[in-house]
């Protein structure tokens, strides 16, 4: 008999976590929220056009320097996890390191941000 198991292609397992982590405009709203309220912001502003299936989350969040911005959508990444021990004690909302990257696999993402700078 031959063999009916086999890998998926890349593409695929990419939409697939994609579902398991945004699965409507409600979900993408809550993990972009969730990156606000993590990043200490007192003000979020969210914007919809169901329509056109488009979300603009704008908040006074910490921000990102250039390397962690370009970072930020990838697979697998996230600031609050660096080993399995971490896992016992996150206490952020989001920390699974998918949500943006699932975003880029469904939809145009565009992401800006700036660091305010505090002098002393």
């Amino acid at each position: 008999m031959a063999s009916t198991i086999q890998a998926l292609p890349t593409e695929v397992v990419y939409l697939i976590t994609a579902g398991e982590v945004i699965d409507s405009l409600a979900s993408v709203v809550r993990e972009l929220v969730e990156n606000s309220l993590d990043a200490g912001a007192t003000r979020i502003v969210v914007s919809l056009w169901p329509q056109q299936w488009r979300i603009r989350v704008a908040d006074n969040g910490c921000g990102m320097n250039l390397d962690d911005l370009q970072q930020a959508a990838t697979a697998h990444s996230t600031s609050k996890i660096r080993s399995s021990a971490d896992l016992w004690k996150i206490n952020s909302l989001g920390f699974r390191g998918e949500a943006l990257h699932s975003l880029t696999t469904l939809a145009d993402l565009e992401i800006l941000s700036r660091v305010l700078w505090v002098e002393n």
